[in-house]
């Protein structure tokens, strides 16, 4: 790969659905932040699925579409058990696919939600994106372009950053600060992204799908693990 960053990677992600199912599969992904300069995706992925009993292949398809939507279901998910049912306004950065999918996400399990404030690159993405809203949620009838992190966290009771970049070093990560996080707000990061020491404290809860892998990688990285780990997350509210 050309591009001389630790975001290049190939990863393998198997899993297994056993009862009626009775599957077995993996997901084969190659990533390269370089690959917007080739018209590309920064992620390539592929999906293989076999009979767990005998290992045959049942299926062999294109991957970008069921990633984007499993990515946006982990934030609905933590959504679901963890954010407020009364919660209105989401806090979007990112307008890309991710985001489209975070937000379908959203406003499955938060029905009441009507506003949303975004943060994008580009007018492109976030005219796209807007447009992309109308049409599936007509509920959600205030949606407002900001331009600072902090606008896109204060008086948000969902906040998700869901855009693409280089990774490896923290200090360029967007930040989130505590001064700007709305008691009581749902913080769902499938992107990278950055704390101040205050978020980091105790009475801070904090949610991550799998704790023993998490540590697992205290052994393996020196800390911070995202300057070797690049692949890390967490997800987080007050």
């Amino acid at each position: 790969m050309p591009k001389p960053t630790t975001d290049h990677r190939m990863m393998a992600m198997p899993a297994y659905l056993g009862g009626s199912f009775g599957t077995a599969g993996a997901k084969w992904y190659g990533s390269n932040i370089a690959n917007r300069e080739k018209g590309l995706p920064r992620s390539i992925l592929m999906f293989t699925l076999n009979d767990a009993d005998t290992g045959a292949p049942l299926a062999h398809l294109s991957a970008n579409l069921l990633s984007a939507y499993r990515t946006g279901a982990i934030p609905g998910v933590g959504a679901r058990h963890l954010a407020r049912k009364d919660s209105k306004v989401i806090g979007l950065l990112g307008p890309g696919v991710m985001g489209k999918t975070t937000v379908a996400a959203f406003m499955a399990v938060c029905p009441l939600i009507d506003t949303i404030k975004i943060k994008g690159r580009g007018q492109k993405s976030l005219d796209a994106f807007i447009e992309w809203v109308k049409t599936p949620y007509p509920q959600i009838v205030h949606i407002q372009i900001v331009d600072t992190l902090e606008q896109v966290i204060r008086d948000s009771d969902l906040v998700t950053y869901c855009s693409s970049g280089e990774v490896g070093n923290p200090e360029t990560y967007p930040i989130v600060r505590r001064e700007w996080v709305k008691p009581g707000a749902f913080l769902a990061m499938p992107a990278p992204c950055n704390i101040d020491e205050a978020m980091g404290q105790a009475d801070i809860r904090k949610v991550v799908d799998n704790a023993s892998c998490i540590k697992r990688d205290t052994r393996s990285y020196p800390s911070p693990r995202t300057i070797t780990c690049p692949s890390s997350a967490c997800a987080s509210w007050t």
